[in-house]
């Protein structure tokens, strides 16, 4: 079926294998490591195969970058069962209109609300959520560590304690990760609902992210590290000392932030689906790209000055970035605390305002630039495209809450 493609294609130079083959692109069945590659087409080169035969493979390479297959009616992705837009987008069109997600109450009980910090969504709906300030993890249904004070104790939800807990991530079998900031531990909880430790130790981890393969990578103290499911830890990028200088990882400087004291916000590290790493940086005002490689620039804001300007990254601005998610077509979002909006980053690198009215506060909850937020912090967006925002509230008005953007 690969070899499918109309001759008025394959005479484009598309063809089997890559737009600029190697020796990997060569067929070697005595080989572990070479392979036959399906053709590599953009959205655009797809749509225009005039009859491709049922079973056809190519990777797409703009859209929602992936392997998509023809089922004999319609092309259709091969990780998420969808069929991309005429743009090849498999992300589904959001509305922008925000409600509290009514699984959340406001308050537990009679004490102020929680101040949220950090939100992973994974598949079919499982969710986490970290609370620093009260040391507890929450996660389908479930409350760790709520217990008052800090604490260290592996276990089920009843047993299991966290100090500090900062970032949260889902694998896609269910396995929730936390940066344990306080007991310089990342930690796993089990689609069982167990608590474990992992067996490494790593100063002040604020954040986390993991990869399809089980790779992680984590944020800490101006670096950021990968894990990989081999038990490997290295250094992806960041000296330690803290900066803002883009360029190769061993060079680039960071400055990362965690909830802590009176500075009530962190950073946050999302990953893409071709590898690339994003983070936040709340102090810097700037939002970070990191390649699978280590490369490290800045993709949007200005270190050291905030704003709300929209445009491309460079001349964009924001003012104190805290939450980030990146869609399956490579759109980032951000919860840009200090301006009480969500604001929106293009595959091409624009800046816009996603929803919220740009330095306006309250708890009305909308659509789109209607909306008014109290303090953002941390976002992840879902399969379906529906966002999740904590909104931390603001003193003496908005009590904030968990959110839908959908």
């Amino acid at each position: 079926a690969l070899l499918a493609l109309p001759g008025a294609v394959r005479g484009q130079g598309v063809g089997v294998g890559t737009t600029t083959p190697d020796a990997s692109a060569a067929l070697e069945v005595k080989s572990a490591t070479q392979g036959l590659l399906p053709p590599r087409l953009t959205a655009a080169e797809r749509e225009a195969i005039a009859a491709p035969a049922v079973g056809l493979l190519v990777y797409q390479t703009d859209g929602s970058p992936g392997l998509y297959f023809f089922n004999g009616s319609s092309w259709v992705n091969a990780t998420n069962g969808r069929s991309p837009d005429e743009l090849g987008s498999t992300v589904p069109v959001n509305s922008r209109t925000v409600s509290r997600n009514p699984a959340f109450p406001i308050s537990a009980g009679a004490g102020p609300p929680p101040r949220r910090a950090a939100i992973a969504v994974g598949q079919s709906g499982v969710y986490c959520i970290a609370t620093p300030q009260d040391h507890i993890v929450e996660t389908e249904g479930q409350a760790y560590g709520v217990v008052a004070g800090p604490g260290y104790a592996d276990g089920d939800a009843a047993t299991a304690r966290f100090n500090s807990p900062n970032g949260v991530a889902i694998d896609q079998f269910g396995g929730r990760y936390v940066a344990d900031t306080g007991n310089n531990r990342i930690r796993k909880i089990s689609a069982e609902g167990l608590v474990s430790t992992l067996p490494f130790t790593i100063p002040e981890p604020v954040a986390v992210a993991v990869a399809g393969n089980g790779t992680l990578y984590i944020l800490s103290r101006n670096r950021v590290y990968k894990r990989t499911p081999a038990g490997v830890l290295t250094t992806l990028a960041g000296t330690g000392a803290a900066g803002s200088a883009d360029g190769p990882g061993a060079t680039a400087t960071f400055t990362i932030s965690r909830y802590s004291g009176s500075l009530r916000v962190s950073s946050a590290l999302a990953l893409d689906v071709q590898g690339n790493l994003y983070l936040t940086e709340p102090q810097t005002h700037t939002v970070r790209k990191i390649t699978p490689g280590g490369s490290v620039s800045t993709l949007a804001g200005a270190a050291g000055v905030a704003g709300s300007t929209d445009g491309p990254g460079a001349s964009a601005r924001f003012n104190t970035p805290t939450g980030i998610t990146v869609d399956g077509a490579g759109v980032v979002y951000v919860a840009d605390r200090n301006n009480y909006t969500v604001r929106k980053i293009s595959a091409a690198g624009t800046v816009s305002r996603y929803v919220g009215g740009t330095g306006v506060t309250g708890c009305f909850y909308n659509q789109g630039d209607d909306s008014r937020f109290g303090e953002l912090a941390g976002l992840a967006i879902d399969a379906d495209g529906v966002i999740s925002l904590l909104d931390q509230g603001i003193s003496g008005g908005c009590p904030g809450g968990v959110l839908f953007i959908k």
